[in-house]
């Protein structure tokens, strides 16, 4: 019993000489509202968390909406370009025409055989035209059927380089 009284006095003289700061007011503090104030902080955070989020996302819908935009407009001018190499080419292929007809029209060719290898050479080329205008609209298609085809394997890694 004398050893209990002599803990309960040292426990006393601790507690007396015990220094309470800020710190442990607060802990104290705390303790005895049973962490609400914790609680109302971790409300707090989340509500937060949640609002940047939606933020966050509203800001992503409206940059895939820009970049959605933005690849139609690609598409079209692509459309035009291949419109314009299109009608290049053709322009191109009738101007050749119209330099060998003006060619053979000065005299400058007056043999028959060269004549008629000249007019082998034109048949030739305009064969082989129509068949690069075939097989480049053959290529063009084989290249959006690719696309399609890349599109619907993998959709997910697609959306995530962009």
């Amino acid at each position: 019993m004398h050893m209990l009284i002599e803990d309960y006095h040292e426990k006393i003289r601790n507690t007396q000489m015990l220094r309470v700061n800020r710190d442990i007011q607060q802990f104290l503090n705390e303790e005895e509202s049973g962490g609400k104030k914790q609680v109302k902080e971790i409300q707090t955070l989340e509500h937060t968390l949640a609002i940047q989020n939606r933020y966050q996302q509203q800001v992503i819908d409206s940059k895939k909406r820009v970049l959605k935009e933005l690849k139609k407009v690609v598409r079209q001018k692509e459309k035009v370009n291949e419109e314009f190499e299109a009608k290049l080419k053709e322009m191109n292929f009738d101007y050749n025409i119209r330099k060998n007809v003006s060619q053979e029209n000065d005299g400058s060719v007056s043999d028959a055989k060269q004549r008629e290898k000249r007019y082998k050479g034109i048949v030739q080329r305009n064969r082989l035209v129509a068949l690069v205008k075939m097989q480049a609209q053959q290529l063009s298609i084989l290249g959006t059927e690719v696309e399609r085809l890349r599109m619907r394997t993998f959709p997910t890694l697609r959306s995530l380089n962009q």
